[in-house]
């Protein structure tokens, strides 16, 4: 019997998925006469699943016959990189203390259709990623993931990228430097407290897509910004920071860990409840026109009577995620807001959470994009207790002052793209 490859696509797709070529994933034999097609299925945007179809195909040379020209149009329209083998960090105690059971259920199951090898490392402490990563050869990778929040992933990114910068001979305590990006792709699976790198690359929170999404090979670049303190280098950010309630909330919900995730929430609304104000001499290095790669900037400063300073990687008046224009930006976006009412920080806080842009055209929000954020505070500065919040860690700056620099395109990390990419990463 022969069943024109056309015809099993329109019948796959009919449903569930976007109708080409690159939805399908894998095709195997079952007995003599059958034939399983796997494939994406995408029943309610974003997030994805795996289909299966089944083929009849009457005899064994038929059944070979098609599964060899199914397999050519799965390789000709594979959007990415193929995987062959993965490094994967599996921090234990993330989130609800449920990484190693997702992992287990949802994704090993995907890595294993496609055939992709997988090494995995489960992290015994605080440290433990950032130390290994520095002593892999990532060259025997075509990926690095790690299952686990935000923070597992700073200690990857800061691993990498201090290792960069030290084989490169350049100096980490000087600003400005651009670090040399990582020579192999990251992802992210959801488990963490926090998950903002996860929900924007892959527009949700679900394993099995963001599984899928790593499988697929695309890759999309993100940003990353150094944050000085004097002479010191204090870390790497790839998602926030900010300084004033938010920073009060982390230091908040960091003394309440026994709350497991809900600390966050406890700590960002007795900390805007408290209607505090913070004084810090903030300028910044801004653009003067829409080209934030290259284009020409200039230093202004801001008013030093804030209730918060946000800081953010992506225009959040742009929408909310991981796209290939922003990312390849060398700006941070930040949001000064200026002293108000309560019920308006909590409001704002809300269309925040809500990714509503109107949220910036209030008169107390004072947003704009710049390559360096430097902030000061005088002896007698109102509020300071020595830290920022950084991609929702606290760091503690030596100094009463600190920079943070941007750079676009600093590494790539496995997730949606909203544009066909001209070059499979």
């Amino acid at each position: 019997m022969i069943i024109p490859y056309n015809l099993i696509i329109f019948k796959t797709f009919r449903n569930d998925s976007s109708g080409n070529g690159e939805d399908l994933l894998t095709i195997e034999c079952s007995g003599s006469d059958k034939l399983i097609l796997y494939y994406i299925k995408k029943e309610k945007d974003p997030v994805w699943k795996i289909g299966k179809f089944v083929i009849f195909t009457g005899s064994s040379e038929e059944q070979n016959r098609l599964k060899t020209e199914i397999q050519y149009v799965i390789d000709s329209n594979w959007p990415g990189k193929k995987l062959k083998h993965l490094q994967l960090y599996v921090n234990p105690m993330s989130g609800w203390k449920k990484a190693k059971s997702m992992v287990k259920k949802d994704v090993l199951p995907v890595f294993e259709l496609l055939n992709i090898k997988v090494t995995i490392l489960e992290t015994e402490r605080k440290g433990h990623l950032k130390e290994h990563v520095q002593t892999l050869n990532v060259d025997d990778f075509d990926g690095i993931i790690v299952a686990g929040g935000d923070g597992s992933f700073a200690e990857l990114i800061n691993g990498l990228l201090e290792k960069g910068m030290k084989d490169a001979n350049l100096d980490l305590n000087t600003p400005g430097i651009r670090p040399p990006s990582p020579n192999v792709t990251l992802g992210i699976l959801p488990c963490g407290t926090g998950n903002g790198l996860a929900n924007s690359s892959h527009g949700c929170l679900d394993p099995v897509t963001a599984a899928l999404h790593i499988v697929k090979g695309i890759s999309i670049p993100s940003k990353a910004f150094t944050v000085h303190s004097g002479s010191k280098f204090m870390r790497y950010g790839f998602l926030c920071g900010g300084y004033g309630v938010f920073s009060l909330a982390i230091k908040r919900s960091e003394t309440n860990r026994w709350m497991g995730p809900l600390r966050y929430v406890y700590g960002m609304f007795s900390s805007m409840a408290q209607n505090k104000d913070f004084m810090v001499t903030t300028s910044a290095e801004v653009y003067t026109t829409d080209n934030r790669i290259d284009g020409p900037t200039e230093w202004k400063e801001f008013p030093k009577t804030v209730r918060n300073v946000e800081i953010f990687i992506y225009d959040m008046r742009e929408g909310w995620g991981n796209t290939t224009k922003q990312g390849l930006q060398n700006a941070l976006f930040v949001c000064l807001v200026l002293p108000c009412k309560v019920w308006e920080q909590f409001k704002g806080v809300y269309k925040l959470i809500t990714r509503n842009p109107t949220r910036f055209d209030k008169d107390c929000y004072l947003p704009f994009n710049c390559r360096s954020l430097k902030m000061e505070w005088d002896d007698d500065a109102i509020g300071y207790d020595g830290y920022i919040n950084v991609d929702g860690e606290i760091t503690n700056l030596p100094e009463r002052n600190c920079c943070l620099t941007a750079f676009g395109d600093a590494f790539r990390v496995f997730g949606r793209s909203e544009k066909v990419q001209d070059e499979k990463h």
